[in-house]
């Protein structure tokens, strides 16, 4: 996901005659050499320590920090939040932003998002906004006003005050919310957005206060951005991933031929979310998402999860099959690897040939035999000749089982479970 975080959103606002909060952006090299002067300029009482992370709800899962506006007393809660950054790979661009009192009763909800059935941008607005506001719309009852936009002509004066009408909003504080709305709408398309959301603002005496904002950036739209407006780019963020992931960003990169993406799966969520429920991590590859996503739900409820998350489609060769197979088991915690492929067009024998390339190198000892449970099932044009090469190399037996077209999603997973325990069985 490409965004942009709520500080640039803010700052692009403050034309709209909106409040925007004084803050500080800055990163830990800015905090160790300044933060004990940071807050310099800022008068209020309290100020917010708020981690720049891509996610809704960042108070309750402690992103957001209040803190008391007294200098250096609020070092270790920075150091604490740069840390947890860090570790998740969200970036490393803290918020310290002035405290300003509000009415909670008067919290608003706007945004804009790009429909991709009607393919315009719609207006989204809510009198319920604030922390709770992705349960909220969930409901029936949530009261949430929907507006298609004609992206030739954009939003109209007649558009927001068919919304405020139904909200009750008149005079002036209509007026100044739709000036707000259409500064906002000129940001969501100069910066090819997808998506931005300014929650919650607060009808205030000074004006509509504006505490917290997120915007999601089209990822196709990079190349046309750096054309027209560079200096922007500066401005957005993309999570970094783990290296693993940057390796195999590397792998489609320079090789155009078929796919491989790769993400890895946050084991530590895992095992808190499901405890004892997680068996063991599967490095696991698929040709074709939704296959593998099938695949993932059975091995699933199985109790083994998948350490990462590879699509190997696209007919690519041997030797990025090889790379990418290499990059898989490379991970920590796996004790099992898991090929699937769906009934596609894909030249299976050059997928085959590359895993056997891979699984020799790693495990030279044993004849590319892996010494973890390893199950394959290949489904497809020339599938016969993939299963085939594995005899020929004689990498198929005790902790290797390769399975045809044959044999169902649910049908591999049992099978993995059968094998996996026959290995545990066999160390005893």
């Amino acid at each position: 996901m490409t965004y942009v975080n709520e500080y640039w959103i803010k700052k692009a606002l403050k034309q709209s005659g909106a409040v925007i909060p004084r803050g500080h952006l800055f990163r830990p090299e800015d905090w160790s050499r300044n933060g004990r002067v940071l807050s310099k300029g800022i008068s209020s009482k309290k100020v917010m320590l708020k981690a720049q992370v891509p996610m809704s709800g960042r108070t309750k899962k402690g992103w957001i920090l209040l803190r008391p506006n007294v200098r250096g007393r609020f070092d270790s809660a920075a150091r604490d939040l740069f840390r947890r950054m860090k570790q998740e790979n969200l970036g490393e661009e803290l918020l310290l932003e002035e405290w300003l009192d509000h009415a909670p009763q008067a919290e608003y909800y706007i945004a804009f998002a790009s429909d991709p059935v009607n393919r315009s941008p719609v207006f989204l607005f809510s009198q319920k906004g604030g922390t709770e506001i992705e349960e909220t719309l969930k409901s029936e009852n949530s009261g949430l006003e929907r507006e298609k936009i004609d992206i030739l002509r954009g939003p109209d004066e007649e558009m927001f005050q068919r919304v405020w009408r139904k909200a009750d909003i008149k005079g002036e504080k209509a007026r100044n919310l739709t000036r707000l709305c259409q500064r906002l709408y000129a940001i969501y398309r100069e910066w090819n957005c997808t998506f931005i959301e300014l929650n919650p603002i607060v009808d205030t005496k000074q004006g509509f206060l504006v505490l917290d904002a997120k915007a999601e950036i089209d990822e196709d739209a990079l190349s046309k951005l750096q054309a027209t407006n560079p200096s922007f780019l500066k401005q957005i963020r993309r999570p970094k991933g783990s290296e693993l992931e940057r390796q195999a960003a590397q792998i489609d990169y320079t090789d155009y031929r078929g796919s491989a993406h790769f993400i890895q799966i946050d084991t530590r969520a895992l095992r808190k979310k499901y405890g004892k429920l997680v068996k063991g991590f599967v490095g696991f590859n698929a040709v074709g998402t939704g296959v593998g996503l099938t695949a993932m739900d059975e091995l699933v409820r199985e109790g083994f999860f998948p350490r990462d998350f590879c699509d190997t489609s696209g007919n690519p060769p041997a030797s990025k099959i090889y790379r990418v197979t290499k990059l898989i088991l490379s991970q920590d915690q796996i004790k099992g690897y898991f090929f699937i492929s769906c009934v596609s067009s894909q030249q299976l024998n050059h997928t085959a040939r590359g895993i056997i390339k891979a699984f020799k190198e790693i495990y030279p000892k044993s004849g590319g035999v892996p010494s973890i449970p390893a199950l394959l099932v290949f489904r497809g044009a020339w599938d016969e000749e993939a299963r085939a090469l594995f005899r020929e190399h004689g990498i198929e037996g005790k902790r290797v089982v390769i399975l045809g077209r044959e044999s169902s999603e649910r049908d591999a997973a049992r099978k993995f479970v059968e094998l996996y325990h026959g290995k545990k069985n066999h160390a005893a």
